[in-house]
């Protein structure tokens, strides 16, 4: 097993990268989108291999502003977009040009002990046309890691942020102007320990969701209240080094979901708790493959009767593959549960897989390309979706404050039995300057 100081790295780096990344990333080619992200993000990384868009390269990193004991990030991102169904309906289709505006300011410490990382920023969307699809998010956040001893840590994360979401996702409702606005508050403490050949991790954190009102194609306001909800979650996992490039872990979670208002008048909204027990291994070996894959079991239970309970498989997991230095090849697997909007409907199994290349052409100079399909099965009623989602980009650093990005991403979303949403296609192309001191 590796170092504990290194165990303790990684899970840092990976926490606030995600802190700073997962509300601000536009996805490449629409990717699985979910509300809620894993309290313990798979930790795999021995050092002994590098992907591509992990690889070091200082002379087009950029340098920030020194700021006391602080470095200064800030970004601005500026794009060109094109979408050849602006409203992601099946007939007709309209289309439109829109731009992007992103500015984003970091503040991360420089200390020898423990951390700090302050984020904040926007996502502006503006259509020539179709004024009333335009968006505008926000977001602000922070991070920090107390270090305990040698061998301890304690992270603390809390964030909040206006979100859309995306048209591709198993609980959107169809016929709105605009992808569905949501406001989402996170707070989460999060203990590291290694010892020996052992790492112990537990995680509490809480979520609480406020979708806003929307407007529908035929110009009305909707509410969403009753969508609104808290989610409270407890996890705890335990890892045992086998070898020095491989583990296995046990994790365990609690997650109670609780509703503000009832679904409608008189009928009982979607309360329930879950429990799931997965169990997998973590890798680096050779110089070929690493990667992380957890299978199990969950169980969820509602409060009211009404609606079926949701028992099964559940799995989640990442390879990646490494045919060279410039090339990385990454497959990600899931089945997860989530909570349905169809009416008499529990929630629905998300069931998919995800393939991604990135291939460094130049040193300043990537391609990625991928492809995401999934399948969402609806509990209670006689209803699936099929999400097929496919991507190419490439991005070209001018210098370490200017990057040039494109990339062209094409969706499709069908379903069968009782309605689920939106059954569209869609087609977007992006091209990006980004710049960054």
């Amino acid at each position: 097993m590796a170092s504990k100081k290194s165990y303790i790295r990684c899970l840092t780096i990976l926490g606030v990268t995600l802190l700073a990344l997962t509300e601000t990333a536009p996805a490449m080619a629409q990717v699985q989108q979910t509300l809620l992200e894993s309290p313990i993000p798979f930790i795999y990384s021995r050092g002994r291999n590098t992907s591509v868009l992990e690889r070091e390269k200082p002379e087009l990193r950029p340098l920030g502003i020194l700021a006391g004991s602080f470095i200064l990030s800030p970004k601005l991102a500026l794009g060109v977009n094109f979408s050849d169904n602006v409203y992601q309906t099946n007939t007709p289709k309209v289309d439109d040009t829109y731009f992007a505006i992103s500015p984003a300011i970091a503040a991360k410490s420089n200390w020898s002990r423990h951390s700090l990382l302050l984020t904040s920023g926007a996502n502006l969307t503006r259509y020539v046309t179709q004024d009333r699809h335009n968006e505008s998010g926000w977001y602000v956040g922070g991070a920090g890691r107390l270090d305990v001893g040698a061998e301890s840590s304690v992270d603390v994360e809390a964030r909040t942020a206006r979100l859309f979401e995306s048209p591709f996702s198993g609980a959107a409702l169809g016929g709105f102007a605009t992808e569905l606005p949501y406001q989402r508050s996170v707070v989460l403490v999060r203990g590291n320990y290694v010892s020996n050949q052992f790492r112990v991790v537990g995680a509490v954190d809480y979520t609480k969701y406020n979708f806003l009102p929307a407007e529908t194609l035929a110009g009305l306001t909707v509410s969403q209240d009753n969508r609104d909800r808290a989610i409270s979650r407890i996890t705890g996992q335990v890892e045992y080094g086998l070898v020095p490039g491989a583990s296995l872990f046990v994790q365990v979670g609690y997650t109670d979901i609780s509703y503000s208002e009832p679904l409608a008048p008189l009928v009982p909204n979607r309360d329930s708790h879950t429990v799931r027990v997965i169990a997998g291994a973590s890798f680096d070996l050779t110089s070929l493959i690493r990667g992380s894959i957890g299978v199990g079991y969950l169980d969820r239970s509602f409060r009211a009767g009404i609606y079926q309970g949701m028992r099964g498989l559940s799995f989640e997991g990442k390879i990646e593959y490494f045919p060279s230095q410039l090339t990385t090849i990454g497959i990600t697997i899931r089945r997860q549960a989530e909570d349905s909007t169809i009416p008499g409907s529990s929630g629905y199994y998300n069931t998919g897989g995800s393939l991604r290349v990135d291939h460094e052409l130049l040193r300043n100079l990537l391609l990625a390309a991928t492809l995401d399909y999934e399948v969402d099965d609806y509990r209670g009623v006689d209803s699936r979706a099929h999400v097929l989602r496919t991507g190419g980009e490439a991005r070209y650093m001018i210098s370490r404050n200017i990057t040039l990005g494109g990339n062209i991403n094409y969706g499709k979303r069908t379903s069968t039995g009782v309605p689920n949403g939106n059954v569209f296609s869609e087609t977007r192309g992006a091209l990006t300057l980004s710049l960054q001191l």
